[in-house]
């Protein structure tokens, strides 16, 4: 097998509420990857979806680094997709998203940080080995944003590349995290996030001058 083909790759999706958006996400990979693993992590407090064509993994946790490392550690493949389930699927994407991962992290969108100064990919569609994520993790203290950027920062810092890649994906944006009635403390954990996030930097910056 490969390492790079469809059957070494699972996507990793979190749910919560709009389970319709995971059911379609769900068709439509299946449509065009007949072989990748998907497994759907349930955050959902109550209720026992199931959802035709992936695995389940019922998380129940509302801290969705935390839930990221439970639904990795659950998998047994060496490449990852992390995967929104506001997203739609046109066509093949999971080769061509797996392909460099021994070397970096891919996705299908870049964008510009101000905290962890550089680009990095969007959250919505990250790629990259299971040896990637064991050199570290999600950070859990960070609970809705930033530790996606925290993530591809430190992998930069040991030498992991990234790579945008043209996808037939396309992200509907943010129709679970900037829903209030899903998400209503959405502003005050953006806040403590990227206070975090900036107290961690500043740290590894202080760490980092005295090795010098």
């Amino acid at each position: 097998m490969k390492r790079d083909d469809a059957s070494s790759t699972t996507i990793v999706v979190p749910q919560l509420k709009n389970a319709h958006l995971t059911e379609s996400l769900v068709k439509e990979i299946r449509k065009h990857e007949k072989q990748v693993r998907i497994l759907i992590l349930v955050n959902d407090l109550e209720g026992f979806p199931i959802f035709e064509g992936a695995d389940v993994l019922y998380t129940r946790d509302r801290n969705l680094s935390r839930s990221w490392n439970k639904g990795i550690r659950a998998t047994r493949t060496p490449n990852i997709i992390l995967m929104n389930n506001d997203v739609r699927c046109k066509g093949k994407f999971v080769e061509e998203l797996s392909s460099l991962n021994d070397t970096h992290i891919s996705g299908a969108k870049l964008r510009t940080d101000t905290i962890a100064p550089g680009m990095y990919l969007e959250g919505w569609c990250l790629s990259f080995s299971k040896v990637t994520w064991l050199a570290g993790c999600f950070n859990e203290e960070m609970s809705l944003y930033c530790s996606d950027t925290y993530f591809q920062y430190c992998a930069k810092k040991r030498g992991v590349l990234l790579n945008k890649c043209s996808l037939p994906l396309k992200h509907l944006e943010h129709k679970t995290a900037h829903d209030k009635r899903i998400v209503p403390d959405r502003i005050h954990r953006l806040l403590q996030d990227m206070k975090t996030l900036r107290k961690i930097l500043r740290a590894e910056e202080k760490e980092d001058a005295k090795d010098q």
